[in-house]
């Protein structure tokens, strides 16, 4: 089996995925262990929703390395249930692609937004035109 995995999540709050990275940002802590899940805008406080694939999606903020351990423990084999160690990931998508109106007919992609908020583990802000060539790479 292998699994295609974009680097967008559904945000929609029957998804569990989804709701674990809330939870996670809920408590943030401090540095140098601030915890940040998602891609904020460019208030730097509220996550970015825009559209892709299951529609509305939030991003991994990949710069932030609890953020970045989220997404790494989705592959931990016990959240494959019913596979076996015999698995493969295939890293798709990992510019972060955000389309236009979210329609299948029209996927015109625009990005992500230059001026949303990247937060590393020091609480430190960085906007996403700094960190935009980098994000695939932290994926």
């Amino acid at each position: 089996m292998v699994l295609i995995e974009d680097c967008h999540i559904s945000y929609n709050t029957s998804y569990p995925i989804y709701n674990n990275g809330l939870a996670l940002q809920a408590n943030p802590g401090q540095a140098p262990n601030y915890t940040n899940v998602y891609v904020k805008q460019p208030d730097g406080t509220s996550d970015f929703v825009g559209n892709c694939w299951p529609g509305a999606s939030v991003w991994i903020d990949f710069l932030n390395e609890n953020g970045a351990a989220f997404w790494g423990s989705q592959y931990y084999l016990q959240n494959f249930h019913g596979s076996s160690y015999l698995y493969g990931a295939w890293n798709d998508m990992n510019e972060p692609s955000v389309f236009a109106d979210g329609s299948l007919e029209e996927i015109s992609q625009r990005g992500m937004p230059v001026h949303n908020i990247h937060i590393d583990n020091m609480g430190n802000q960085f906007l996403h035109m700094y960190v935009h060539n980098a994000y695939g790479a932290l994926q």
